[in-house]
């Protein structure tokens, strides 16, 4: 599937990014093909005659699009870089008109009228035509309302001496500062981390989230990577690295998503911005793509102060409440 298999024996973080399928001949399989039947359809409408013209060509082209983005926009691309990486869920997106057919058609119209054999990236100027054509993608997904743009705000618990990196970060993203977290259009509300959570997540065995199993493998998330990092490794690796909260009993969700309103980008635009810890903005900068909001929640400290007080009362409640049975059923034995 489109993504890096990750498997290593230590702490289990991603190693530098190589695109591989799930099985060697996943993009060969009827479950995969099957899903981009509607896809292939609508291409060879929009280009009669022309490569690619069957499902196996269409998995394969993805997978060098995939690639490509990767070595030109990724995390170890060369600098500057004009754009952030398509978000991994526009490649995920199969619906006939969806994300992954804007961008096929956006290259492959590229393709035909430069004549190239293939796409290249090797050289400099190759490199400067792919990011080129990646940015004419970024712009028709925005055109059709699949791609948003981000708008943070610096919250005023984020102290003097950071907010300059934080700045820079926002410019590096392409994304817009905001004065105030009321601002129309505020995505993103950046806050600094306490030092209990950070506490907390320093104390966190693992960081690999397994989002369910299937047959001998496990498909993973990577906590603090982006989307794009999830991978399928084999199941042993995963229990023996899983996380709490991990998903080992079951499949995990469809990773190639079908929802109409986030194909509309009409979701994305409805939800109140994301409050999430500096730590997301300054990864994303680094990875050159946004991160996983929910790997980097923020929590406000008096409301985490009052759950922490309710569930201890919750907790002596119910151990008043079992000592009461307890001395009940050790009468009732010695009434016996």
């Amino acid at each position: 599937r489109p993504g890096a298999r990750h498997e290593r024996a230590d702490a289990m973080a991603p190693p530098p990014r190589k695109i591989k399928l799930r099985n060697k001949d996943f993009f060969e399989s009827d479950e995969y093909l099957r899903k981009l039947e509607g896809v292939t359809s609508r291409l060879a409408g929009a280009f009669p005659g022309q490569d690619p013209t069957s499902r196996e060509d269409v998995a394969k082209t993805i997978m060098e699009i995939l690639q490509g983005h990767e070595d030109t926009l990724g995390a170890s691309s060369p600098t500057p870089r004009p754009m952030m990486k398509l978000p991994a869920r526009c490649f995920r997106d199969l619906a006939p008109g969806g994300a992954l057919f804007v961008i096929l058609k956006r290259c492959l119209r590229r393709k035909h009228e430069g004549r190239w054999r293939r796409f290249d990236w090797q050289s400099e100027h190759k490199r400067r035509e792919f990011v080129g054509m990646m940015v004419e993608c970024e712009d028709d997904l925005r055109a059709k309302g699949l791609l948003g743009h981000a708008k943070i705000h610096v919250s005023s618990d984020v102290p003097a001496e950071k907010r300059a990196e934080l700045t820079r970060a926002i410019a590096a993203c392409g994304a817009v500062a905001a004065v105030s977290q009321y601002e129309d259009g505020v995505t993103h509300v950046v806050h600094e981390e306490d030092i209990a959570a950070a506490a907390a997540a320093a104390a966190a065995t693992s960081d690999v989230l397994v989002l369910g199993v299937l047959g001998k493998e496990a498909h993973v998330h990577y906590k603090r990577h982006p989307g794009s990092y999830d991978a399928w490794i084999s199941l042993s690796s995963a229990q023996a690295n899983a996380a709490v909260g991990s998903n080992l009993t079951s499949p995990p969700p469809d990773e190639f998503e079908d929802d109409p309103n986030l194909r509309l980008g009409l979701s994305r635009r409805a939800e109140p911005a994301k409050h999430v810890i500096a730590a997301w903005l300054l990864d994303s900068a680094r990875f050159n793509e946004y991160c996983e909001e929910s790997d980097y929640a923020w929590e406000d400290p008096a409301v985490r102060a009052m759950r922490a007080m309710r569930e201890a009362a919750e907790a002596a409640t119910r151990n008043a409440m079992d000592a009461v049975a307890a001395a009940a059923s050790a009468g009732a034995a010695e009434a016996a």
